[in-house]
């Protein structure tokens, strides 16, 4: 189900509406598109914009939850250990941002979770950074990854 938040900039007047369309309304319009449908059609049928259609039938874009779905494999088995030991997945709603971290005191530990995290979202690994926990006073080493599909998997 597509999900609306509303953007306002103060230097507009106009209201931004983000909408958040999750990989089942991709995948409907895909098999409405394959079974021939007009952009017209589909755009009446699911409420979605026929621009945004356009973009995701010449692959120009997919929604950023539908853009990844996890393959098993033993670096998928690590990450989703790390998350549940010593990381977190978080959202900024007012930002549209998301971020799955780990923070931990070992340095070997955290650069494990980098790489493997790296590899299910085929990416270059992050920037690890030593620095001091918010709220806690102590000290360990971080490394984060923003993805909208993997903190809506998770």
């Amino acid at each position: 189900m597509t999900e609306f938040s509303i953007l306002e900039n103060p230097n507009s007047k106009r209201k931004k509406i983000k909408r958040n369309y999750t990989p089942e309304d991709y995948d409907r319009v895909m098999r409405l598109l394959n079974e021939g449908k007009s952009l017209n059609e589909i755009s009446k049928i699911t409420g979605i914009p026929k621009s945004t259609l356009s973009y995701w039938k010449r692959g120009i874009h997919k929604p950023p939850r539908a853009q990844w779905k996890p393959k098993p494999c033993p670096e998928l088995a690590y990450v989703i250990g790390c998350l549940l030991s010593d990381g977190y997945s978080y959202e900024r709603k007012e930002e549209q941002h998301y971020e799955n971290t780990l923070y931990a005191t070992d340095l070997e530990y955290v650069k494990h979770f980098s790489k493997c995290m790296a590899t299910i979202l085929g990416r270059k690994e992050n920037k690890i950074q030593y620095r001091e926990r918010p709220k806690r006073g102590e000290k360990g080493w971080i490394v984060q990854y923003g993805s909208a599909a993997f903190h809506y998997w998770w």
